[in-house]
């Protein structure tokens, strides 16, 4: 019987981390090939392609890279975190 109860639990807890993995998504958009594109402009993208509902935007250096993370509310109600190279990889 402890054996099923840890099972149980096992399961339970699980879930929990598989439902937040799924309520924010993380994707990865190049903007530009040819140019720096900075944070004003690659909300105003994101906002045209009428991706979501723009909640929040920052620049951060990741890897000595800059990156503009911008959350967005989607229409099925989840959030999705886009990073956004500011320049183009080499």
């Amino acid at each position: 019987m402890k054996l099923y109860k840890k099972i149980i639990t096992l399961l339970f807890v699980s879930q929990l981390f598989i439902g937040a993995a799924y309520s924010c998504e993380t994707a990865h958009i190049v903007l530009a090939e040819a140019k720096t594109v900075n944070l004003d402009e690659a909300v105003a993208n994101v906002k045209k392609n009428k991706i979501g509902k723009v909640l929040s935007a920052e620049t951060v250096q990741v890897e000595g890279k800059t990156v503009h993370v911008i959350k967005v509310l989607k229409d099925d109600g989840h959030v999705k975190k886009l990073n956004v190279f500011s320049s183009p990889s080499k």
